[in-house]
């Protein structure tokens, strides 16, 4: 059987030449080198053409018959009023310029943390809600982590709805360094829903109960009731007790001193010794540290003591919490309570954040608790 000559026609820059078999042979000259693709259809073959004198005269290799098809793809795909190059300028623009797998990314930015002079004590929570998140998407490339990624984490790790805030703001925080560093394009952490749920009133003890703290930590370790003293009676908090000694307390003149470098905000300030602080402190006084055998050792002896007293289990900054209630509760002053709480510059985190509602006789009561 005789084989169909071939012809030749002249298009653009090139030619087409319809081959023996019946397909389309597209030839070209780019970057003075001739380059071939055969195709199906002729209308593949001009396209291709089209495209690639567009690629050579920006500077760019000529397209191959995959190239081609993804371009008619995009092209199917977006709007007729935005151009191919429109859309890879756009694309490109976000694209991340670094590739990193979150667990070295969470490893990079707490040694920025640290860099900027932030102690552990300050870090530890946040480290802990990051870490939730690296236990399941550790492995996986920042950029390709998206929101129902992170969705699923909060309901595989049981995230409650009361949570959620606090860890999309610590994870939020980790992307958008990142972003800055130029390893994800967005911060998909923005995009999490919180659940709106009522606000509850901080818990607190009982004057009842506070004394059973007293008396538990009396008889299992004595050298905790300064710790358990200046938490329930002056506020004072746990990170910044674990930081304190003996030379910090001015007895005479009736005050604590947490000085910049052991207080959490950094500021240094005077913290009233209540009355009946002062008795507690008379009886067991500071040996050394307020906290004998540093942050370990007081976690540990407030276990015990928190199920010797039952006050089991034992919620979280519950000292600080029944301090500021009390204290506003006897003193009425909103502005007196913030101070000694070293919020003097917001007293709205006094009520956000700190007191519950509590009676004036139950505060009388609170504050004339003596060994």
């Amino acid at each position: 059987m005789r084989k169909a000559k071939s012809r030749i026609t002249q298009y653009g820059g090139g030619i087409i030449r319809l081959t023996e078999y019946g397909t389309f042979r597209a030839e070209i000259n780019s970057d003075s080198e001739r380059v071939r693709q055969t195709f199906k259809r002729i209308e593949e073959a001009k396209s291709w053409i089209d495209t690639t004198q567009i690629a050579s005269m920006n500077g760019v290799d000529s397209l191959g018959p995959i190239d081609y098809r993804d371009a008619v793809a995009m092209r199917r795909l977006i709007p007729a009023e935005y151009t191919l190059a429109e859309v890879g300028k756009f694309f490109m623009e976000r694209l991340p310029n670094k590739r990193i797998i979150l667990n070295d990314a969470i490893e990079e930015y707490f040694e920025h943390k640290y860099s900027l002079g932030l102690r552990e004590q300050s870090l530890r929570g946040s480290r802990q809600h990051v870490l939730r998140l690296a236990k399941n998407l550790g492995t996986k490339t920042m950029e390709s982590i998206t929101l129902d990624d992170i969705n699923e984490v909060i309901r595989v790790e049981g995230i409650g709805s009361k949570s959620v805030k606090n860890f999309r703001s610590d994870w939020g925080a980790l992307f958008n360094w990142a972003k800055k560093r130029g390893y994800i394009s967005e911060n998909v952490v923005e995009q999490v829903v919180a659940p709106k749920v009522d606000s509850e009133e901080p818990s607190t003890v009982t004057p009842e109960q506070a004394k059973a703290i007293l008396s538990a930590a009396s008889e299992i370790d004595a050298s905790y009731v300064p710790y358990f003293t200046l938490g329930l009676f002056c506020g004072i908090r746990p990170t910044e007790l674990s930081l304190l000694d003996s030379d910090c307390l001015t007895r005479e003149e009736g005050h604590v001193f947490v000085g910049s470098s052991r207080a959490k905000t950094r500021e240094s300030r005077f913290v009233t010794l209540t009355d009946n602080a002062n008795e507690w402190l008379s009886r067991y006084p500071i040996q050394g540290e307020v906290c004998p055998g540093g942050i370990i050792k007081a976690q540990a002896t407030l276990t015990i003591v928190s199920k010797a007293s039952g006050v089991n289990p034992w919620p979280r900054d519950v000292m600080r919490h029944s301090f500021a209630s009390y204290h506003l509760a006897l003193h009425k002053d909103a502005s007196k309570t913030a101070h000694e709480l070293g919020h003097r510059r917001d007293q709205q985190m006094l009520f956000r954040h700190y007191r519950a509602l509590v009676s004036s006789e139950a505060a009388v009561r609170y504050f004339s608790i003596v060994p």
